[in-house]
């Protein structure tokens, strides 16, 4: 659908139409772990944009990819100079969407510099951009598993809960919205392996693994299949333990720490030891490639 509205846009030369589309295109395919064809898209709507330069608020979505490209490698005030220029285009076209977004964005860069305190202000007024309504139900989505992820990854329990229940609530009223449903359910059982709820937890995560593998898989089964095997882990299962963070690792998830803590579990101290000497090396040679760069 998205295809085909681009391909109408630009047959009837409306070009920041055109961009609109290819943008969600891609940003879509991204989301759903298919980066190669959705950069492809993005770098499509770019090139429109460079042909033919346009004063219109799809020049803000563009900066979307590129703020979140370096947040990635762990530019931090890069990817805050980009969603900062994503908010003044937002503002002066009153765009809601990119507004929002672009506050999401800016939050947790600002958390990941270890300003968690600004980056929980950003959180909470794009929060209230999602509960005062007028957002896409895709937008409304992302914001919400962006700022439960982000809540979660600072240990600010009560707002992850908080907002865990919201988005249990609002994903009721959009069924159709599966992987949002299923990262929903992934969601409920962090909180409740936090709160020592492993059993309850367990079901969670596995009516989750259940939502978002059929009809076809969705990539955030990853973070599903991780909180299963978190879970045995505790349990002391190991075999389902490790056959968890297998899974995880299939859909594209890095199974450290967990599957290190499994090992020395196990008593596996040297392989243990070498799984996180491992993941760190991977962090330092993309925080040298961000340097570089």
């Amino acid at each position: 659908i998205w295809t085909r509205a681009h391909n109408s846009y630009l047959n009837g030369d409306d070009i920041p139409g055109a961009v609109r589309c290819a943008f969600w295109l891609g940003f879509t395919l991204i989301n759903k772990g298919e980066t190669v064809r959705g950069g492809g898209w993005i770098g499509h709507a770019r090139k429109l944009l460079d042909e033919r330069p346009i004063n219109c608020v799809e020049q803000g979505y563009l900066f979307l990819p590129v703020a979140l490209r370096s947040l990635g490698t762990g530019d931090i005030q890069g990817s805050i100079d980009a969603f900062n220029q994503a908010l003044e285009i937002g503002n002066k076209f009153r765009d809601q969407n990119l507004l929002t977004l672009a506050h999401l964005g800016h939050g947790q860069a600002l958390i990941r510099s270890g300003e968690s305190n600004k980056g929980v202000t950003f959180l909470d007024e794009t929060m209230v951009a999602v509960e005062s309504g007028g957002l896409s139900p895709v937008v409304a989505g992302m914001v919400y598993c962006g700022v439960i992820e982000a809540c979660v990854g600072i240990a600010d329990l009560r707002r992850a809960s908080e907002w865990t229940d919201a988005l249990s609530e609002w994903c009721s009223s959009h069924p159709h919205l599966v992987p949002f449903r299923g990262q929903c359910l992934t969601r409920r059982s962090e909180i409740m392996r936090l709160h020592g709820e492993w059993n309850d937890a367990i079901k969670e995560a596995n009516r989750a693994i259940d939502v978002l593998s059929k009809p076809t898989p969705e990539p955030a089964a990853a973070s599903a299949y991780y909180q299963l095997g978190e879970l045995y882990r505790l349990h002391g299962e190991y075999p389902k333990a490790e056959e968890a963070y297998s899974e995880a690792n299939k859909f594209g998830r890095n199974p450290q720490p967990g599957l290190a803590l499994l090992r020395l579990a196990q008593g596996q101290i040297e392989k243990s030891k070498s799984s996180i000497i491992n993941a760190l090396t991977e962090i330092k040679k993309l925080k040298n490639k961000s340097d570089a760069l």
